[in-house]
């Protein structure tokens, strides 16, 4: 890959050079047009987007192929998990990302086969982490066969294998069992390889891993997955939610996993919020009786009413009093300072808006969990009742440019 200038637009771009000792193999080429191809029919901001492909005559009758694509400055989620750098908040934020942009392939009938943490680059926008999938170089088009698989090593990792049964590709200790074993597979392979990122995230390791390619397949399919730990590597508790949600991506059985990436990615936005953390002293809940100018009123009559029982006189045949109806819904109003917060649910992940704002939900005894997130500002996590018309308003800290 190399850093390049677009020469009529001006732009910095990054140039993807199929190696010349590959350019004369068909499938090596078509390969790297299939993935040219699959990313363009995703088009989602999470995937790495690509402009062009080009295939032209090289110098001395060589042939040159190669895409140009964005350039993305950061660091492999892969590196950031190598150094330490990724908080487990992190780590769930970028993966519910990455699950939310498989969902649009899969929904694109393209399938990536190789979803792993050197797959997964993390850049920045407005001031937040901001995931990019690349390499679908494995990628699977639902109506066309299975690419042949070219050998691709990767350090610490078994390299890709062949079965007579069928094509294995792919980073084996990131596949699926039906996946490592060559049977037929779509898209929740992929469901499985974020289980694996996930399990990775939490434990430092891949759950499976060691021997041979022969010895690792036979793990994968027949070996119970080991259990996760209480806490990350760094301390960080592992939610119970996140523990069942690793452990069903992991099945062994593709029916039994979640059936699509828009699942995971929600459940993990809602374990993400649930992990926020909030300073109580930002968050202050006004309940709109509590500053009603009825209140005097009210108390007065109170005293009256008292003062009228303390009398005796005759008592009237008693009057039903009349049922008011209470309304089905409540207005919630929400504010931040500054305003321009995005309001999220934290229990259902529902994005309400951005502050100032009003919702209406249904009338009920349990309270909304919200949190308050702005690029540049620490996240705040809150609870709203859900009995009465209520206002929540917090106050935004900047954040600090440490991750």
């Amino acid at each position: 890959v190399f850093l390049a200038r677009h020469a009529r637009l001006g732009r910095v771009v990054a140039l993807k050079l199929l190696k010349p000792e590959h350019a004369h193999n068909r499938d090596q080429v078509e390969r790297f047009i299939r993935e040219a191809r699959a990313v363009n029919r995703i088009r989602d901001q999470h995937i790495v987007e690509i402009f062009d492909l080009v295939d032209e005559p090289g110098p001395h009758g060589s042939r040159r192929v190669y895409c140009v694509m964005e350039l993305l400055r950061g660091k492999s989620m892969g590196e950031l998990m190598a150094r330490g750098e990724l908080s487990l908040v992190r780590g769930l934020e970028l993966l519910a990302q990455v699950a939310g942009a498989l969902d649009a392939a899969h929904r694109a009938g393209v399938v990536h086969r190789d979803i792993k943490p050197d797959n997964i680059f993390v850049t920045e926008r407005d001031g937040e982490p901001f995931a990019k999938i690349v390499d679908f170089g494995v990628a699977k088009l639902r109506e066309t066969p299975d690419p042949v698989a070219a050998p691709h090593a990767t350090p610490g990792e078994v390299a890709l294998a062949q079965t007579a049964a069928g094509t294995v590709v792919g980073t084996p200790v990131y596949m699926a069992p039906e996946q490592v074993t060559g049977r037929s597979s779509d898209h929740r392979v992929d469901v499985y390889a974020l289980g694996v990122v996930l399990y990775k995230l939490v434990c430092g390791v891949t759950p499976f891993s060691g021997g041979d390619f022969e010895q690792l397949s036979k793990k994968i399919s027949r070996d119970p997955v080991p259990p996760l730990p209480e806490k990350t590597k760094r301390g960080e508790e592992v939610p119970p939610a996140l523990a069942t949600l690793i452990r069903e991506c992991l099945e062994k059985e593709p029916a039994l996993r979640p059936q699509s990436a828009q699942e995971v990615a929600t459940r993990l936005t809602s374990i993400r919020l649930r992990l926020e953390v909030v300073d109580p002293r930002e968050v202050r809940e006004v309940r709109p009786w509590l500053r009603s100018p009825w209140i005097g009123a009210a108390v007065v009559s109170l005293l009256l009413a008292l003062v009228v029982l303390a009398v005796p006189r005759p008592r009237p045949a008693p009057t039903p009093a009349p049922v008011q109806e209470r309304p089905a819904q409540v207005t919630l109003t929400i504010e931040s300072d500054p305003p321009g917060a995005e309001v999220t649910r934290a229990d259902t992940a529902e994005r309400l808006g951005k502050t100032p704002l009003r919702v209406k939900v249904p009338r009920s005894h349990q309270r909304v969990p919200l949190v308050f997130r702005r690029p540049g500002y620490e996240p705040v996590r809150t609870e709203l009742t859900r009995a009465t018309d209520a206002t929540a308003r917090v106050v935004l800290r900047p954040k600090s440019r440490r991750r």
